[in-house]
This record gives structure tokens, C-alpha cells and sequence, in this order.
């Protein structure tokens, strides 16, 4: 995508038979970091060409047909609003207006232009799923360092099970591995939910994990 004063911009979508979301709290205990890895690789698909592009974010499209009561006075716009993107994006108007046009039809509520306002005591986006371009590379620095920290473990023969607990359910219990790890999910239950924080919270987070000239690599 062209934006108006000639950036180019690069967004993956990943298209689903099913209800999908993002959330950044997820990427922070490396979960469901798919759609942030699509869009590193994208980009460094590109690069390698000799073609810079600039990321602008990442989305979950659902390609079930919505069910909407025929009772509904606008039935075509209640299945558009069903159908509409849900992921992050770079905090740019430009990025919007190349997608969207910022009239709402295609990219989720959450990424709409309020999103994207700058918070008046950080100077951060105030959407949750809406990132500055710091922000974005704190995340695409992140996710790098916990794909390398993954394939160390799987190289060196751990793979002991941690699974996730977000309150409502454990992140093992529909693996089809199951039976041979043989991890009991009451157990992540018993551990207690991670408390869910705020994006800033989070890239903060992200930040200190990160040691020196981590987060320069993008």
C-alpha cells in the first residue's frame, strides 16, 4: 500500500474459519505471536529484495459467514461491522487512510483515528492496539528475542509445558499432545491468572526484558 506522501506501506492478514483477536498482553508471555511474526518476516522478505517497507500492522479476518437475526433493520451493515479486521497498526494516519480510509468499513473500531490521538501526558497512541513506531520495534525486538530464546530451549532438548492461564481457560487443553506430556491444566489454574495490564505497562515490560541493542534490531 501507497500512502499520500509516497510511504510504502506492508500489512499481513491472517484469514481465519473462526473467531480470532489480538492482544498485545498475549504477546507478552509469548502467546498467540503469530501475526506480529508474519509481519517481521514480510518485511524481511522485502528487505532482502532491496525494498524498505514500512509495517503497518497486522490482522485477523474472519471468513465465516456471520449470522445476523433477520429481524435487524440493516442487515448488510451489521455483517460489515462481523467482517470488520481486528489486529494492531501502526499509529499513523497516513497507514489508515492507505487501508481504510478511515471510514471504519475494513479495520476493527479499535484501530479508528481516536485510536491513533496521542495520549496528552505519555505522547503515545491511546488506542491499545494502535503502536508508534518506537513502540513497534520494542514489539518486533521482543518477539525476535522470544523466538531465539524458543528455538535455544528446543535445540538443547527443553520443552518442559508452561502453559497459559488468562482467567478463563488454559492454553493446553485442546493440544493434541496432551497425552504425552501429560500435564494436569488444573495446575496452571491453581497457579492463578496473569493480571492483565495496559499497553504501556506492557512495552515497558517488553523494554526491560531486552538487553543492549535488542531493540535497536528491527
Amino acid at each position: 500500500m501507497t500512502g499520500a506522501e509516497g510511504e510504502e506501506y506492508l500489512r499481513v492478514i491472517d484469514y481465519k474459519t473462526s473467531e480470532k483477536d489480538f492482544d498485545l498482553f498475549d504477546v507478552l508471555f509469548g502467546v498467540n505471536i503469530q501475526l506480529v511474526v508474519y509481519l517481521m518476516a514480510a518485511i524481511s522478505f522485502y528487505r532482502a529484495g532491496g525494498r524498505e517497507m514500512t509495517p503497518a500492522g497486522g490482522f485477523y479476518f474472519s471468513v465465516k459467514l456471520p449470522y445476523v437475526d433477520a429481524t435487524v433493520k440493516d442487515i448488510e451493515g451489521t455483517r460489515l461491522d462481523d467482517y470488520r479486521m481486528k489486529g494492531f497498526m501502526l499509529a499513523s494516519d497516513d497507514a489508515l487512510s492507505s487501508m481504510d480510509a478511515g471510514e471504519g468499513k475494513i479495520i476493527s473500531i479499535y484501530m479508528q483515528r481516536k485510536a491513533l490521538e496521542p495520549d496528552p501526558d505519555t505522547g503515545a497512541p491511546v488506542g491499545e492496539r494502535a503502536l508508534s513506531s518506537e513502540e513497534m520495534e520494542t514489539v518486533f525486538a521482543y518477539v525476535r528475542k522470544l523466538l531465539k530464546q524458543a528455538a535455544t530451549s528446543m535445540y538443547g532438548g527443553r520443552v518442559s509445558p508452561d502453559p497459559f492461564f488468562d482467567g478463563e481457560k488454559v492454553s493446553c487443553e485442546h493440544c493434541d499432545y496432551r497425552s504425552i506430556c501429560r500435564f494436569d491444566p488444573e495446575e496452571a489454574r491453581r497457579g492463578g491468572s496473569r493480571k492483565t495490564i495496559g499497553k504501556q505497562e506492557i512495552i515497558r515490560a517488553m523494554k526491560d526484558s531486552l538487553g543492549a541493542g535488542e531493540e535497536a534490531e528491527v
